[in-house]
């Protein structure tokens, strides 16, 4: 309720971690709460956080109530994603190293932390796929996965901060508790970067 006095069009929510639901009915009790609100509501299925995941029958359930109109899966698991698009609802990608993959299983979009910091290749690379020019798709994951997979191995939020300074994309810094990403850790973010600067160039 209080998103929507503020002003939001639309929420993206995660099941409730520790102490949480942990059964399917409990999740759908949840996101039924949740919708009652009157917006539209992304769901989140990022399992090795919360410790639910969102299997395509739970996603069936899901999508039978008022309002919910997607989930983004953030597991990971490229087989399970594709479970998820194989069962026709709609799902958005949200693990960075899978963009290429994913969107070739036919994932609906992407809410994806690194195009913050490569905002023109990114969009080259989706507007690529969605013309079904693989072979261009494949050119510029090439120049992306370095910096993709390095982010997704930890410090994710403050990876994506630092690396959007260094292309010149700057957003501040991380809210707290987190803080930048540590001095020892630039110099990779940096190396991960060389051919994304020179195509990001501002």
């Amino acid at each position: 309720m209080r998103a929507r006095d503020a002003g939001a069009e639309g929420v993206m929510v995660l099941p409730p971690f520790f102490e949480g639901p942990t059964d399917d009915q409990g999740i759908l009790d949840f996101y039924s709460e949740v919708a009652k609100a009157g917006l539209p509501v992304i769901g989140y299925n990022v399992p090795q956080a919360v410790g639910v995941a969102v299997t395509p029958e739970l996603l069936d359930k899901l999508n039978e109530i008022p309002g919910f109109c997607a989930v983004k899966d953030s597991g990971g698991d490229l087989g399970k994603q594709a479970a998820l698009i194989r069962s026709g609802r709609f799902v958005m990608n949200g693990a960075d190293p899978l963009v290429p993959y994913a969107l070739y299983a036919g994932c609906d979009g992407l809410i994806w932390g690194g195009a913050n910091f490569a905002p023109k290749t990114c969009v080259a690379l989706v507007e690529a796929a969605a013309e079904h020019k693989w072979d261009e798709v494949r050119a510029l994951w090439k120049i992306l996965e370095s910096a993709m997979g390095l982010i997704w191995e930890g410090d994710y939020v403050q990876s994506v901060y630092a690396a959007a300074d260094l292309v010149g994309y700057g957003a501040g810094v991380p809210r707290k508790p987190l803080r930048a990403l540590a001095a020892e850790k630039l110099p990779a973010i940096r190396r991960s970067l060389e051919t994304l600067m020179e195509r990001e160039a501002i």
